[in-house]
C-alpha cells in the first residue's frame, strides 16, 4: 500500500498535477493516507482546532479591550492629577499674592 501512494505522488509529480504542493508536503500527504480515516477523530481535531482559534481570537479581543480601558483610565486619572497640580499651583499663587499685599 504505501509503495503504491508513493509510487502515485512521484507520478503525479512527474506530471505536475498538484507538483509544488507535493514536493512541499510529500511526507504529509503520505502520513495522511496511510492512517485509517475515522470520522470521530477528524470531529474532534476539527472541534479542537476551533478552540485554539476562538481562544487566540479572544486573547486579541481582551488584549485589545484592556489596552483601550488602560488608555482610557490613564488618560482620566492623567486629567484628574493635572486639574489637580492646576489647583495646587492657583491657591500658592494666591496665597503668595495675600502675602504681598499684606492681606
Amino acid at each position: 500500500r504505501e509503495e503504491a501512494i508513493r509510487g502515485a505522488i512521484k507520478e503525479c509529480i512527474r506530471e505536475n498535477i498538484l507538483k509544488e504542493f507535493l514536493e512541499r508536503h510529500t511526507r504529509e500527504v503520505l502520513n495522511m493516507l496511510m492512517t485509517e480515516w475515522n470520522w470521530e477523530d477528524a470531529l474532534a481535531v476539527q472541534r479542537e482546532e476551533g478552540w485554539f482559534e476562538g481562544r487566540e481570537e479572544g486573547r486579541e479581543e481582551g488584549l485589545e479591550e484592556g489596552l483601550a480601558k488602560g488608555l482610557e483610565k490613564g488618560l482620566t486619572k492623567g486629567r484628574e492629577e493635572a486639574a489637580a497640580e492646576y489647583t495646587e499651583q492657583i491657591r500658592r499663587l494666591e496665597e503668595e499674592i495675600r502675602l504681598l499685599r499684606g492681606v
